[in-house]
C-alpha cells in the first residue's frame, strides 16, 4: 500500500512558515484549509482533502479541498474517534457503514466511496481529546509514500496545538458576545419599544463594516460599540441622547479592552458639521465607528415604532437631507448599498450580526 519515493517532501517543507500561516488565520475554516494545503504537500499523492470538527453527538465537515462547498456542514461520525492516525483502503467500513443514510448519501455524492487510499489524521489534544480530523483522499493509481503517514501525523500535532488555542479563544469570544446580547436584551426589556433595537443597529453596522472593508478586529470593536451604544440608559433612561452616550462611556471606564468602543459610544451623537455633542467634533475628527453608529441608529429609529415608523425609502430620503450636516455622506452611501443588497426594510438577516472572525 505504501511505496518509497525518490525524495521525501518533508525535506522541502517549511514547518515554521506553514505554522505561521495557521496562526494568522481569522476563521476556523481558513485555518483548516491552510492546514490541509500543507498536509497535501507532505502527502502529494492526495487528490482531495476534507476536515471535520468535533460536535455534540456527531462531527461536522467544516473545510474542503477539491470537493464542492455544498458538503460543508454535513454531520457524520468517523474512524478518527480513537485518535490514531492510519491509512484507510476501505471507505465502506470506515466511513459509510458507521453513518446514517443521510450522511452516507452525502459522502457518496462527494465521491468518498471511490477513493483508493485515505490518510486519516485525528487532531488529538492531550488535555481535551479528539477535536476533529483531516482526511487526505487519493483517487489516483499512485500511492502514498512510506513516510507520508508519519509526516502528516507530525504536522497534525502542530495543527492541533494551534487549533486548540483558536477554538478556546473562539469559545471565550462567543461567551463575551452572548453575555453582551443577554445583558442588552435585559436592559431593553424594561421598555417595550426598545426591544431589538441594539441588534438591528448592530446588524446594519456590521454589514456596513464589511462594505467598508473593515478587518476582523475592527469589526469586533464596532460590534461592542453598537451593541452597547445605549448602555447609559441604565443610569438615566430619561436623559437626552448625548447624556446617555456620556453615561455609557463612563460605565465602561474600567473595561480597557473596549476603549475603542467607548470612544465610539461617547461620540455617536456628534454631527458631521460640528453641531452635535458632547464635544462638537466635526467631519473626520469624529471617530469612524461613531459615524457608522449615527447612521445605523438613526435609520432604525426612523423605521420602527420606537420612532417614526417610516418606510425604508422615506427614512433614507430624510437622512440624505441631513447628509454632510448631521451624517457623514459616505456612511449614508454605505447604508444604502447594504440595504439594496439585503433587500431589507427593517432589519438585516441575523447572519449579519456577528463579526467575521
Amino acid at each position: 500500500m505504501f511505496r518509497r519515493k525518490a525524495a521525501d517532501p518533508v525535506e522541502a517543507f517549511d514547518h515554521l512558515r506553514a505554522a505561521q500561516e495557521l496562526l494568522v488565520s481569522r476563521t476556523l475554516k481558513g485555518l483548516l484549509e491552510s492546514a490541509m494545503q500543507s498536509a497535501m504537500i507532505l502527502a502529494p499523492a492526495a487528490s482531495k482533502a476534507w476536515a471535520v470538527i468535533r460536535g455534540t453527538g456527531s462531527d461536522k465537515i467544516v473545510a474542503l479541498k477539491g470537493y464542492g462547498s455544498e458538503y460543508l456542514g454535513v454531520e457524520l461520525v468517523g474512524p478518527w474517534n480513537d485518535g490514531t492516525s492510519r491509512l484507510s483502503t476501505n471507505p465502506n467500513g470506515d466511513f459509510f457503514n458507521p453513518n446514517l443514510p443521510d450522511a452516507r448519501a452525502k459522502l457518496s455524492s462527494m465521491g468518498v466511496r471511490e477513493y483508493k487510499q485515505c490518510l486519516i489524521i485525528p487532531l488529538k489534544d492531550r488535555g481535551i481529546g479528539v477535536r476533529g480530523a483531516i482526511m487526505l483522499d487519493n483517487y489516483s493509481n499512485d500511492t502514498f509514500a512510506a513516510s507520508a503517514l508519519e509526516n502528516v501525523t507530525r504536522w497534525g500535532s502542530i495543527v492541533t496545538s494551534i487549533l486548540g488555542g483558536f477554538m478556546d479563544m473562539s469559545k471565550q469570544r462567543s461567551l463575551a458576545w452572548n453575555l453582551t446580547l443577554t445583558f442588552v436584551e435585559a436592559i431593553e426589556a424594561q421598555e417595550f419599544n426598545q426591544l431589538g433595537h441594539a441588534v438591528r443597529v448592530t446588524s446594519y453596522a456590521m454589514a456596513m463594516a464589511r462594505e467598508l472593508g473593515f478587518n476582523s478586529l475592527e469589526q469586533n470593536d464596532l460590534w461592542f460599540a453598537t451593541m452597547l451604544h445605549d448602555l447609559g440608559r441604565l443610569s438615566d433612561a430619561n436623559a437626552d441622547e448625548v447624556s446617555i452616550a456620556s453615561l455609557g462611556y463612563n460605565l465602561l471606564e474600567r473595561v480597557g479592552e473596549l476603549e475603542t468602543a467607548r470612544m465610539a459610544i461617547l461620540h455617536a451623537h456628534e454631527h458631521f458639521d460640528g453641531t452635535g455633542g458632547p464635544r462638537g467634533l466635526r467631519g473626520q475628527a469624529i471617530p469612524n465607528f461613531a459615524r457608522i453608529i449615527a447612521v445605523a441608529n438613526a435609520f432604525d429609529t426612523m423605521t420602527t415604532d420606537r420612532g417614526e415608523d417610516l418606510s425604508s425609502n422615506e427614512a433614507m430620503a430624510r437622512m440624505r437631507e441631513d447628509s454632510g450636516k448631521r451624517y457623514d455622506p459616505e456612511m449614508i452611501t454605505k447604508l444604502e448599498a447594504v440595504l439594496k443588497q439585503q433587500k431589507a426594510t427593517r432589519e438585516l438577516q441575523q447572519g449579519s450580526l456577528f463579526p467575521s472572525i
